[in-house]
């Protein structure tokens, strides 16, 4: 019998350069595999992992790489639905699979589309043609999922008496000696409608019903069927599980109380082993996107506000390490984004690099001493900060697009937790990258629609209820618009390519925006970098959707002021940018600020608050969460630290800043984490999608199969890729 390995370095040999970029193409995971990542690395899902180059990779290799289980495995996820049914059909045959059996199961009309099908599998090296119409090649068959559980695989375990027993039950008065040989006749009848069709008219009404049951919503845990426990052993109890059970029908995890019905009856009783055989996807006409993206999203902004807000008070950390829910929330209320965005953000950040984890002192004593951590900016900040915006946003999106610990299935992440990498977790969002480029460009679909289309695309990776969270990270991301239907905009179409592709697609910025009397101010989307971070100093995003709105922002305002800002550097700044003239009570909101910015004073006790107004020093103390007491006229102080007591106080719209001892006002004090290790390496390199662009994939083709010897060289030193 031929082993995977060489069945596989059999086809390479004969194969040519085209066929194998088709594979490099339909599974990027062994495109990047060649230089040392992605989720087929012999090290693991590593991100950023040196380069290597595919002269060190030889044909041996390659081969011993498309034979491993988890290569199959992404192999298999790469196909579309109708190709999926057709090697599941395959495998549920015993790998052999004849053309009439695939019309049977499909139906008289499918005959060309079962045959493109097939030429598919054949060319991913799934299965061969050369001898049959289709048979899987060895490692792909138990690889395969199947949509229910064989009765084989189940009552391989069980004793020969039991078997005897079943078949019994079953209608067969005259077992077979050898025990192999009645596990084969149980499995023969539980294949036979005639057999379940007479088995199902001795059934009583209410094993009846639960049989029905099970046929038409799959595996169900016990006691939502009536039954309180169920027992295989002791006293033999007249439930309608237990019947189904002893006739051999179901099969039973005791462990989990969840029973399901042998696969080997649902066919038997469909009459084919699944119920619709589709070969195109649903027929949805594509609507034109509401805002089709003309200038660079707000997700930056939003990630140098994150950034700014923990530099000056850092989140704190887990015990584990992670990022908890609360501070996420915390800095969620305070940006005005949800909270979902800002965990999303984090992960991102820390991923990066930008983000990392500095002590702040220690609690406990003796062995139960534990140090406490924050979560702070790094020092990879600025030289990130001072990269153009196009390349910021493209590493930003390499970062999602490539993480393998990220889990958004279920809805944008509240928290992040230290452990290890999720394997091949990344895979989704690419194939789901892909579902959104096939798309008209400026054309999108209904969010179920989409997930509709992209469950058909790529059902083991994009299942229907999934795809919900992944739209809503790259609505966050800006790839998508922020509402409406899903499709790329066209600097998300762009951005998928590089950085390079991005600043081509933008359209020259503009610097100037409106500010209106009512505190808004309307900018366009392609508001120039530099002007965006400078407006986003005094105003906050309430939309970001097509031309953006901010509002002018007491609390951001008193923060620049604390920054070293004054009150005509922001009136220059609005009037120099602005279509039209500032409105008298605009400039009010700024020179109030200033007026009132200063004059309550903080210090150290733990902290005190001075202010010549005793009305406002009053009005302070009556802010239960400061914890002030009054001390003497225009004194107070509060067992907070004084940079807590200026944040407590702003919150409540009161405009502190903090001194030193001789009375100076004092900057707003930043941390700075040290980066982890890996982050600089791929913070400034954007990488496509495989390590190769899609026109290097027939040259790396080619590169590959140039070594054709028998001889197999070492993949990466002395390593090889499991079978």
């Amino acid at each position: 019998m031929t082993t995977p390995v060489a069945d596989r370095l059999a086809a390479l040999r004969r194969m040519e350069p085209p066929q194998l970029a088709e594979i490099l193409r339909r599974v990027p995971a062994v495109a990047e595999a060649v230089s040392g990542a992605g989720p087929l690395s012999p090290y693991g899902a590593v991100l950023g992992r040196p380069h290597r180059s595919a002269g060190s990779f030889s044909v041996p290799a390659l081969a011993t790489l498309l034979a491993s289980h988890a290569a199959i495995d992404l192999t298999l996820a790469s196909l579309n639905r109708f190709e999926l049914q057709l090697a599941t059909l395959a495998a549920w045959h015993g790998g052999h699979l004849t053309r009439a059996d695939a019309l049977a199961e499909a139906g008289p009309d499918s005959g060309p589309a079962l045959d493109e099908a097939a030429g598919v599998l054949d060319a991913l090296l799934l299965a061969d043609r050369d001898r049959e119409w289709l048979v899987l090649r060895p490692g792909v068959k138990d690889v395969v999922p199947l949509p229910g559980v064989p009765a084989r695989d189940g009552m391989a375990f069980l004793h020969s008496e039991q078997l005897a027993a079943l078949l019994r039950r079953l209608g067969e008065t005259r077992p077979p000696a050898r025990k192999a040989d009645r596990l084969d006749a149980v499995v023969a009848r539980l294949c036979d409608s005639d057999v379940i069709r007479a088995v199902a008219v001795a059934m009583p009404p209410e094993v009846l019903r639960v049989f029905k049951l099970l046929l038409g919503h799959g595996p169900q845990r016990v006691r939502d069927l009536g039954v309180p426990y169920y027992s295989p052993w002791g006293a033999r109890q007249a439930t309608p599980v237990h019947w189904l059970a002893e006739c051999g029908l179901i099969g039973v995890d005791v462990d989990a109380q969840v029973c399901w019905i042998w696969l080997d009856v649902l066919v038997a009783v469909r009459g084919s082993l699944f119920d619709d055989w589709r070969a195109a996807p649903p027929e949805v006409p594509t609507t034109p996107l509401h805002d089709a993206g003309g200038g660079l999203p707000v997700v930056l902004s939003r990630l140098t506000a994150l950034l700014d807000l923990w530099a000056t008070d850092p989140a704190p950390a887990l015990a584990t390490g992670g990022l908890g829910v609360r501070p996420v929330r915390a800095a969620a209320k305070t940006l005005g984004v949800p909270p979902g965005e800002v965990g999303l953000l984090a992960h991102l950040a820390i991923g990066l690099g930008l983000l990392g984890t500095v002590s702040a002192g220690s609690k406990g004593r003796g062995r139960n001493r534990t140090e406490i951590l924050q979560w702070a900016p790094t020092e990879l900040v600025a030289e990130f900060q001072a990269q153009p915006a196009a390349l910021r946003w493209a590493l930003l999106v390499q970062a999602w697009r490539d993480d393998p610990r990220l889990n958004d299935f279920g809805g944008l992440p509240e928290r992040t937790a230290e452990g290890d990498d999720d394997v091949g977790g990344n895979v989704p969002r690419a194939a789901l990258a892909r579902v959104l480029r096939d798309l008209p460009a400026g054309s999108g679909l209904a969010a179920d629609d989409l997930a509709d289309r992209a469950e058909f695309l790529a059902p083991l990776l994009l299942p229907a209820p999934a795809t919900g969270g992944l739209v809503a990270a790259a609505r966050a991301l800006g790839l998508v618009p922020g509402a409406g239907p899903v499709g790329l905009t066209a600097l998300g179409r762009a951005v998928l390519e590089g950085p390079d592709a991005v600043e081509a697609a933008l359209p020259e910025p503009r610097s100037e925006f409106t500010v209106q009397a009512d505190h808004t101010v309307i900018a366009p989307p392609d508001l120039a970098p530099e002007v965006t971070a400078a407006l986003e100093r005094y105003a906050e995003v309430e939309s970001a959707a097509g031309a953006r709105v901010y509002r002018l922002s007491e609390r951001r305002i008193a923060a620049a002021l604390a920054d070293g800002d004054t009150a005509d550097g922001i009136l220059d700044f609005l009037r120099r940018h602005s279509t039209v003239e500032i409105a008298q009570n605009v400039a009010y909101l700024v020179t109030d600020c200033a007026r009132r910015h200063g004059r309550l004073r903080a210090g150290a006790v733990g902290s005190y608050l001075r202010c010549d107004d005793p009305a406002l020093l009053t009005r302070a103390a009556e802010v239960r969460s400061a914890k002030l007491s009054l001390l003497a006229p225009g004194v107070a102080v509060s067992p907070l630290t004084r940079d807590k007591l200026v944040e407590t106080l702003r919150q409540r719209g009161l405009l502190p800043v903090a001194e030193s001892v001789d009375g100076a006002e004092l900057p707003a004090a930043r941390t700075v984490a040290v980066p982890r290790a890996r982050s600089r390496g791929r913070l400034l390199e954007f990488r496509p999608a495989g390590g190769v662009t899609p026109g290097e994939l027939e040259v790396l083709a080619k590169s590959l199969l140039e070594d054709r010897e028998d001889t197999p060289r070492a993949l990466f030193g002395d390593r090889s890729w499991p079978a």
